[in-house]
């Protein structure tokens, strides 16, 4: 721009990407940052960003009508169908979207929705990204919903989103049903006959949809919680959160967990208030907010016990466990697994069994008992797969391992782990992966391979880096330590181990910072640095001390007897 040439070459390129590369919108906005030579380029790019001046920051009123004139004469050349797909868009509450989801929004065949949107692509009122995939530029976004305001009927609008949010929810479901197939059954509403239903070939194809989707079922989610739709927001939310724990995607479970929380209690349903409760508990938990978890869990459990609901009580109590054993009080997880045990036993439920069992066998290796969780493991195993659930099989071939391992046999452990590993991989799962390559890692580490170790805890790392789970990352990169350690290489060993130490005490993880501690202090002293060494074994000390279980002593008894004589 002429008198402008301190601006910086990426504010012009956003500066055109705002303005859709429109020839008039383009040269509205050089006028008007033209007329302004001392303010830099970066502030008007940022009033552009903020989608209520997107209008006004390009000039006078005039301007902005010019800009709607523009968008004014591709619309109206549109077809009768293709203009109201436009304002319905206007509607639309996620940044992109596809046929499937815009012939709900309609109320059309799949095939007519595309072909309307083609339309619309040839006239540049959208952008065709990716096979199957539109969405709108900012500008022209703001365009569609004031045409959906001053065009297109309200009970017309209201209805488009209905059929949207029915469709979500009921392909949704679908996905769930082969990315989790022991979720329990959902008494879904009908889908209405003028929506397209979608289902998935495979697993694979239900997982691609989810990760297609996810940001803009979260949109909708909020759209229809701002308009008081306390029917659907409940019922999407309790679909979603089966993959979201899967996934470890916890920020967007609890977005919708929230809204549906907000969404039972307005219509005053104590059930679906005590099952919104713990689905918020379980992410508080999974996420690291253990003494929030808590709090929603006693919370959901004490409503069931209030209406005698037996079933939610045992899930209550098992995640109550949970919590628990995830901060290392491993006897209080053994008392709620054993209740959760009992109850599974009176309903004579085959899916509680096998979690009950499963989790009794974890508090038991955390209290130095493997040798009493193995026969629970391969009950849990049995049970999983009796019941075809390859999320709860996994986990059991990783107790096993873990079993195993501790009661010194990494042979047998290996082979355990690596039939969970199979099954993370065949379902390309995540999650799964890297907490139990994080397994993997230590069995490698106790057959005495330390660089087969660190392929393992590299790959797990990784993972949970893209997942976003800082506290299950630095626990990868503490036991990296331990297998540097294992090498003779102390010093780097120890910038591992001080990096989980700073992200332990950062998120209040107790139990971990210990663990790190103590790897530390011994990183140190092998790397004869002997006085931070001291320090580090003196913290690991108390935190082992406010333990009371046989795992806590022995560490502590490993940690006085490694600091120097007072």
């Amino acid at each position: 721009m002429p008198y402008r040439s301190r601006d910086d070459d990426g504010d012009l390129a956003e500066l055109a990407r705002l303005c859709a590369r429109l020839p008039l919108a383009l040269r509205i906005a050089a006028e008007r940052a033209i007329g302004r030579p001392w303010t830099p380029l970066r502030d008007l790019v940022a009033e552009l960003r903020d989608e209520s001046s997107l209008w006004t920051a390009l000039g006078s009123d005039d301007d902005a009508d010019a800009v709607r004139t523009v968008f004014a004469w591709s619309y109206r050349a549109l077809s009768e169908g293709a203009s109201r797909l436009f304002r319905l868009l206007g509607v639309y509450p996620g940044d992109d979207f596809g046929p499937a989801a815009v012939a709900a929004l309609l109320g059309e065949p799949v095939p007519t929705a595309r072909r309307l949107l083609d339309d619309l692509a040839g006239a540049h009122l959208v952008e065709n990204t990716a096979p199957d995939r539109y969405e709108f530029h900012d500008l022209l976004r703001l365009y569609a919903n004031d045409q959906a305001r001053t065009g297109e009927p309200a009970e017309s609008a209201s209805a488009a989103l209905e059929r949207l949010a029915l469709w979500c929810l009921h392909t949704a479901w679908n996905a769930v049903r082969l990315l989790v197939p022991e979720a329990r059954d959902r008494d879904l509403p009908v889908l209405p006959p003028d929506v397209p239903g979608q289902a998935f070939a495979d697993h694979d194809a239900a997982l691609t949809w989810y990760e297609r989707e996810r940001r803009n079922v979260i949109s909708l989610v909020r759209a229809l919680g701002e308009q008081g739709r306390d029917d659907v927001v409940p019922l999407l939310s309790d679909v979603l959160r089966e993959v979201y724990a899967r996934h470890n995607h916890f920020d967007d479970w609890i977005a919708t967990g929230t809204a549906g929380l907000d969404a039972v209690r307005r219509r005053g349903d104590r059930a679906a208030e005590a099952a919104a409760l713990e689905s918020l508990g379980k992410a508080h938990t999974q996420r690291g907010d253990r003494a929030e978890g808590i709090g929603f869990q006693e919370a959901a459990l004490a409503i069931r016990r209030g209406i005698g609901d037996r079933r939610g009580e045992v899930a209550s109590v098992n995640a109550l466990g949970l919590a628990h054993l995830r901060d290392h009080r491993p006897a209080a997880a053994l008392r709620h697994f054993r209740l959760c045990e009992a109850i599974a036993d009176e309903l004579d439920d085959g899916y509680w069994k096998a979690v009950a069992a499963n989790n009794v066998a974890n508090a038991l290796i955390d209290l130095d008992r493997p040798d009493e969780a193995v026969p629970l493991l391969d009950k849990a195993l049995d049970g999983y797969r009796e019941l075809s659930i390859p999320g709860g099989e996994g986990d059991a071939l990783r107790g096993l391992s873990h079993a195993h391992r501790l009661l010194g046999d990494p042979s047998a452990a290996r082979r355990f782990i690596e039939g969970a590993l199979s099954i993370a991989a065949q379902r390309r799962n995540r999650a799964w992966d890297a907490f139990w390559s994080l397994e993997a890692g230590r069995v490698f580490l106790a057959l005495g391979a330390p660089e087969q170790a660190l392929v393992h805890y590299q790959r797990a790392a990784s993972l949970q880096r893209q997942l976003d789970d800082q506290v299950r990352e630095a626990a990868v990169l503490d036991a990296t330590g331990e297998a540097y350690q294992e090498s003779a290489r102390p010093g780097d060993a120890v910038g591992f181990h001080r990096y989980a130490v700073e992200v332990f005490r950062r998120f209040g993880e107790r139990w971990r910072l210990a663990v790190a501690l103590r790897n530390l202090g011994v990183a140190l002293a092998a790397a004869e640095d002997p006085r931070a060494a001291a320090e580090a074994l003196e913290e690991a000390a108390d935190l082992f001390a406010a333990h009371d279980d046989p795992t806590a002593r022995r560490h502590l008894a490993e940690v006085e007897s490694l600091r120097p004589p007072p």
